[in-house]
């Protein structure tokens, strides 16, 4: 038989893990009220996201690959964060756009569920734990390390009217639940804390393997996670002089659990195109003090949270170490002169340095409970109060930030006029906004755009043929075309070409010299890249489901759809 502390606690795990997905779900819910379909996209990462797993729906839920490609390539992502999803939606028979609404709801109740075991762990009363919690899930700065103060200051700002920068581009008002890093990734992290600090606080063989195998999780979760983490173990093992077999033998565990991870890492690495890497500021070689990160708030918290832990708390020596590597990994460039999206490694130092800095917090509204009715009563209004705010701050998110109403709105626009089937693995030319969306719902392969950029079989110079193919078949002029890639390649931060002039100018000699080839001959690269379908999206919007062939040997399908046309 449970005691009643311990169905208190399973009970109230449960109430955070169905709240955690009730606040994920939030955007889809908040769609399907405006429009009835609860599709909602939040940017064009997200696109790309389903673009992945719309192709391992219909493959293979275990095998992330190229959706750029027919064959499916070599992927870059792994298949522990993003199949729950795609299993959940294969099972119940949903389409591959409501992959992103399983996402969600597996992210917010995982989350949920794994902060309120953590903080279980750590506090006596289920009451406190349940408040670290709710904290945790709603609170705008939790992810970035400034819990309370994102909080407060984005709901004055929305109160106020001063709010148009927030929703300017994609949402950011509650970064945790971004898809897919944080939201699919951070319940692994947080059962990392928890595995350790249990080995820490009763060390014995069983729980020191836990812990290892939670951490190793992290090789096939996250790069910015493991490597903060790895970096992590060795700063504890210099400071807790008392427990350094204990900090070797988790990490000695957590290297054998990741090493075929790590392995596979290197095997993509090596096997893929030389240059894609670049193209994402991916192991790029930068100067040594050449974009330096440096968060004034978040290195000054660290470093009194460090002093304080260092000589009060070393039970909370890892999550601060976890904080502190992610900070100093932002700037590694000085050693490895090596940009590597360094900004990443907040999603590593956030959540950690908030918890570091609420636990003590936590700790003593731990103690009040058992003297204070009053501290209880307070405690379930304050819990109340942020949920609200996280609510709040999520509908807005959800509904306000330009990206997101451009592309849900677009999908729905388009939806009357897009075929029920195409060929599977043929590619379709056209705009982006159109054709990345029948990529996910039809089996097909973008000629152009985010997904083909971030392909790791492509080489460079495929892009930019597959980039000037798209335009050409889009009906651009050559003076059309030299505008439109200049313009972009501008406003590109990525690579080299967001760096040196030069390379600019070379990237952009090299489009034109591709247009003008294919302007004089197409049938090669039509043929090389298996263009069957070309997206029409300009002039006067056709009668709905307009379809009729092109007047070519190969027959294609034109597709004629205007998004500008919203209400058609």
């Amino acid at each position: 038989m449970l005691r009643p502390e311990s169905k208190l606690s399973i009970a109230l795990a449960l109430v955070c893990g169905l709240f955690g997905a009730a606040i994920a779900v939030v955007p889809h819910a908040a769609e399907a009220v405006r429009s009835g379909d609860t599709a909602w996209i939040a940017d064009g990462d997200e696109i790309f996201y389903l673009q992945v797993a719309s192709q391992a729906y219909r493959r293979d839920p275990l095998r992330m690959g190229d959706p750029a490609l027919a064959d499916g390539g070599r992927g870059i992502y792994k298949a522990l964060p993003l199949a729950p999803g795609i299993v959940i939606a294969r099972v119940l028979g949903l389409p591959p756009i409501a992959i992103g609404l399983c996402w969600r709801a597996w992210a917010g109740f995982t989350i949920g569920l794994a902060w309120f075991m953590l903080s279980r762990g750590r506090l006596r009363t289920s009451g406190a734990a349940l408040a670290l919690a709710f904290v945790m899930i709603c609170d705008a700065g939790a992810a970035a390390g400034r819990p309370f103060v994102d909080l407060a200051w984005t709901l004055v700002r929305i109160g106020s009217g001063n709010d148009a920068a927030l929703f300017a581009a994609k949402p950011i008002l509650m970064p945790q639940w971004r898809i897919s890093t944080p939201a699919l990734t951070l319940a692994y992290l947080i059962a990392a804390l928890a595995a350790a600090h249990a080995a820490r606080e009763r060390p014995s063989p069983l729980r020191v393997l836990v812990a290892g195998f939670c951490i190793g999780l992290l090789f096939y979760v996250y790069f910015y996670y493991w490597t903060a983490v790895v970096l992590a173990l060795g700063i504890v093992w210099l400071i807790d002089a008392g427990n350094r077999r204990l900090w070797f033998s988790i990490g000695l565990a957590a290297v054998a659990v990741g090493m075929p991870s790590l392995l596979a890492d290197f095997e993509v690495k090596r096997s893929t195109a030389p240059d894609w890497l670049h193209r994402s500021d991916k192991f790029l070689e930068i100067g040594r003090f050449d974009e330096l990160l440096l968060p004034k708030g978040a290195l000054a918290l660290a470093a009194l949270a460090g002093w304080f832990v260092i000589r009060r708390r070393r039970d909370l020596l890892f999550p601060w170490a976890i904080a502190a590597a992610g900070l100093l990994l932002m700037n590694h460039q000085i050693i490895t002169r090596l940009q590597i999206e360094n900004f990443h490694w907040h999603y590593a130092w956030g959540p950690c340095l908030a918890l570091t800095l609420l636990l003590p917090a936590a700790e003593l509204l731990d103690r009040s409970f058992a003297r204070s009715r009053a501290a209880k009563l307070a405690t379930l209004f304050g819990v109340g109060a942020i949920a609200v705010a996280g609510l709040v701050l999520r509908e807005q998110e959800a509904t306000r930030s330009r990206d997101t109403r451009e592309l849900t709105q677009g999908r729905r626009a388009t939806a009357a006029d897009r075929p029920t089937s195409l060929a599977p693995g043929r590619t379709v030319a056209g705009p982006r906004a159109i054709v990345d969306q029948l990529a996910i719902d039809l089996d097909v392969r973008p000629l152009d755009g985010y997904a083909v950029r971030l392909s790791s079989t492509l080489l460079d110079d495929q892009w930019f043929e597959r980039r000037a193919l798209n335009a050409y078949l889009s009906g651009r002029s050559r003076a059309e075309y030299l505008a439109e890639e200049r313009a972009s390649i501008a406003a590109d931060p990525w690579g080299s070409w967001a760096r040196d002039p030069a390379a600019r100018e070379r990237r952009l000699a090299r489009l034109l010299e591709l247009f003008d080839r294919i302007e004089n001959d197409p049938g090669a690269a039509l043929e090389r890249w298996d263009v069957g379908y070309v997206v029409e999206s300009v002039g006067p919007p056709p009668p709905a489901g307009a379809w009729r062939p092109l007047d070519t040997p190969r027959a294609w399908t034109r597709i004629d759809l205007d998004p500008r046309e919203p209400n058609r």
